[in-house]
């Protein structure tokens, strides 16, 4: 995703200056998963897979204010 890594130079990965600037600010450092591979990022792809597949099953909603209720 571009807005995170723009590419690769030299073997490492290039990240995005903003993404650099607000880890700076948050103290953290960025860790890219590593591309087409799942197992790298089942964590955070796991949530959406659930509300995608299993949240809305069998049920109905009549508007947002009601779904986020």
């Amino acid at each position: 995703m571009k807005t995170a890594v723009i590419g690769e130079g030299g073997g490492s990965i290039v990240y995005n200056r903003a993404l650099i600037d607000f880890a700076r600010h948050y103290g953290f450092q960025p860790r890219a998963c590593r591309p087409y591979r799942a197992k790298t990022k089942g964590k955070v792809e796991r949530p959406f897979r659930y509300i995608r597949e299993d949240f809305f099953l069998a049920r109905s909603f009549r508007n947002l204010d009601d779904l986020n209720a």
